[in-house]
């Protein structure tokens, strides 16, 4: 297995108060001499500091021993680090372009990648998945070749989705201020609007709950499945007997959905 730690995705970019910024990072888990794999983008909940990515590793490392090549990056996931609208979904989107140019070098298949998204994460990956706006766009700072920060499947792990899951306070921080104020931040990041729309990106979905999840129970997956199903999206729920918010990212069945839905050699 090899791994690499502390990859910066992007250059400088705002991430606190007094003009603080800081370089966004990521890591790569990838089998040794792996050809053609399929690549996996791994972000974690929150809102959260910058580099608390670090507790998906151990599911990181799993799915590229399967065989895949996986990255594991952080973004700004709340107004206190210089997120907010559109910069937590551009920060998102730019870590799928990256890692869209740099997995060739280590196996992966740049056309086969796939976004999973833990906890809070699911809000911001599901819009960049379900957007016809390719997000990356809005990240000047991307350390990419080319924009392409769509991935071609999702996967929420205990994720939330959507508004209703979110809080008001927060949401209206995060878009710039409540929906009369930003309408256009609310309808850009409303997934349920974005799931509908004609010509909207169609990525295999991917929905993971436990059924002893008290923050993201299995029916705020079976909600999201309805939304896509409306607007024609393929997508799966399936339940991890037994799992909470938090150990669902070690639970055997979770890694073999992962695995059969990118089609790794586990599946």
């Amino acid at each position: 297995m090899v791994q690499k730690t502390k990859i910066p995705f992007t250059s400088a970019v705002p991430c606190g108060a007094d003009s603080t910024t800081c370089v966004l990072e990521l890591d790569s888990f990838a089998p040794s001499n792996g050809k053609g794999l399929p690549v996996v983008v791994m972000i974690p909940g929150g809102p959260v500091p910058l580099g608390y990515r670090s507790y998906l590793w151990g599911l990181a490392r799993l799915v590229a021993w399967k065989g895949a090549v996986v990255f594991t990056a952080d973004y700004r996931s709340g107004p206190q680090w210089g997120g907010g609208y559109p910069q937590t979904f551009a920060d998102v989107a730019c870590a799928v372009t990256y890692a869209r140019g740099n997995a060739a070098q280590l196996g992966g298949d740049p056309s086969r990648v796939t976004l999973l998204a833990h906890s809070f994460g699911g809000f911001p990956g599901s819009v960049v998945s379900l957007s016809k706006h390719d997000f990356s766009v809005d990240e000047p700072a991307c350390q990419a070749a080319a924009a392409n920060g769509r991935p071609d499947s999702f996967v929420g792990v205990a994720a939330v989705y959507g508004f209703d899951h979110v809080g008001a306070d927060f949401l209206a921080q995060l878009l710039g201020g409540p929906k009369d104020t930003a309408p256009a931040a609310w309808a850009a990041t409303d997934v349920q609007t974005l799931a509908t729309a004609k010509g909207h990106p169609s990525p295999e979905v991917l929905l993971l709950a436990g059924t002893a999840d008290a923050v993201a129970p299995i029916t705020t997956a079976d909600e999201f499945a309805s939304e896509l199903r409306a607007g024609g999206i393929g997508v799966t729920v399936a339940s991890v007997q037994g799992a909470d918010h938090n150990s669902i990212l070690t639970d055997p069945t979770t890694l073999d959905a992962i695995t059969k839905l990118i089609g790794a050699r586990g599946s």
